[in-house]
């Protein structure tokens, strides 16, 4: 035999149910209302437009009361439950229980490949500090070698600069000497040829 079955999301007909000024209006609706709400100005307004809810829900109520008539029908509803479904949950748990432990192992072997990279820049970082501290070392004993050189340069060229006025002042007073030397050689040729004369003059006069 055919049957019509209609499915309604609960969730939007409660959405719907519950705006402002909203009516139960038709058989349908009381029994959504019924089925799944649990508001006690929904239920009362269910109970003002159809009183004979009142029946089924102290009949619910007084189900509620009897615990012992209630952990039957949970027990007898708990039997259903196939046991073939139960095995396949506890399977897709277990199955989902090592694709974690299998996602978690990943991404600690990620987490220390990444602690491992980490460390060797660390390392590196350190070593690069340590060449830097020796080359700054180096730089600094090049660079006080070559204040001392300039230092030094400057001394010599302090002192060449004396030497050459030394020699200027050598080289003035040789200039002197040497005027002087070639006149006192002038003079003495002059008197030289004056006795030259005045000799060959007593010579003729003794003929």
């Amino acid at each position: 035999m055919l049957q019509e079955y209609t499915f309604i999301c609960l969730d939007i007909f409660n959405n719907t149910i519950h705006n402002e000024g909203r009516k139960i209006e038709s058989r349908l609706e009381e029994w959504l209302v019924f089925l799944s709400q649990d508001d006690p100005d929904m239920i009362i307004n269910l109970l003002h437009c159809n009183p004979e809810f009142k029946k089924i829900y102290e009949e619910v109520y007084t189900i509620c009361l009897n615990m012992e008539r209630m952990m039957s029908m949970f027990s007898k509803e708990l039997e259903i439950l196939d046991r073939n479904t139960v095995k396949l949950m506890v399977d897709e748990m277990i199955e989902e229980y090592t694709k974690m432990t299998e996602e978690h192992a990943k991404r600690m072997e990620a987490l220390d490949e990444v602690g491992r990279q980490m460390e060797a820049k660390q390392e590196k970082l350190k070593a690069d500090e340590e060449k830097l501290k020796a080359d700054g070392e180096k730089l600094k004993v090049r660079k006080e070698k070559l204040k001392a050189d300039g230092e030094k340069l400057k001394a010599d060229e302090e002192k060449l600069k004396a030497d050459k006025e030394k020699l200027k002042a050598r080289k003035e007073k040789l200039e002197i000497d040497v005027a002087i030397q070639k006149e006192r050689a002038e003079t003495a040729e002059a008197e030289v040829e004056y006795l030259r004369k005045q000799l060959a003059e007593l010579q003729k006069s003794n003929k």
